[in-house]
């Protein structure tokens, strides 16, 4: 028969593994998807505009190829699918027509330059070793040819050994379950990218309004 103190032993230690294994399900990527206003949910992610009203005359958008750095390694057809996502991104959430071609009438064109696009390696519960994305993007005014927006994000996830060490800022940091693959970090990266303009252009308007 097991003593009283065995037993209290052996539910803390149940008590605590069931507590790891729920953190590694619930946001152990240590990333925050976009919630609320702006790209500031998206750790990882910082932008600057200009202050003098040029956001407010983009009306129409170019979205340039995606240029991949050389470290990045060459898949057919990846740059095509990952301009793709940064039309969706501009489409959902900024309020200006689109456009994926050359187009001379266009006001603006968003350039995008990936430098690193590291897979994750291992499950969604547990990488071994997790996603690497790092890319820069800028808004150019075409009649003018000054950058008028720019963004970046740095974002390196951690492995399933360096998450166990921060259990309880797991559990406090929310955002979606498991470990992200590259695919996901640009998406969502993608989305608060085109929603920071928007958001940018918005404010230039309300303060020229005011």
């Amino acid at each position: 028969m097991k003593s009283k103190r065995g037993a209290t032993v052996g539910l803390r230690g149940l008590i605590s593994w069931s507590f790891v294994v729920a953190v590694a399900l619930q946001g152990c990527a240590d990333f925050r998807a976009p919630e609320g206003a702006g790209g500031a949910a998206i750790r990882g992610f910082s932008s600057e505009a200009r202050q003098d009203g040029d956001l407010l005359q983009v009306h129409t958008i170019e979205v340039a190829p995606v240029v991949l750095d050389s470290s990045v390694p060459l898949v057919q057809g990846r740059e095509k699918l990952i301009t793709g996502r940064i039309i969706e991104a501009m489409t959902a959430e900024f309020g200006v027509q689109i456009v994926s071609r050359s187009d001379a009438s266009a006001d603006a064109v968003l350039k995008t330059v990936i430098y690193d696009l590291t897979e994750r390696s291992g499950s969604r519960i547990g990488a071994n070793s997790p996603a690497v994305v790092d890319f820069s993007m800028k808004l150019v005014q075409r009649s003018s040819g000054k950058t008028i927006w720019t963004g970046e994000y740095h974002f390196s996830d951690k492995a399933v050994t360096d998450n166990l060490f921060a259990i309880q800022k797991r559990a406090e940091g929310g955002g979606d379950a498991g470990w992200k693959n590259s695919e996901e970090l640009l998406a969502l990266a993608f989305r608060a990218s085109a929603r920071d303009i928007s958001e940018r252009r918005e404010r230039q308007f309300t303060g020229l309004a005011k």
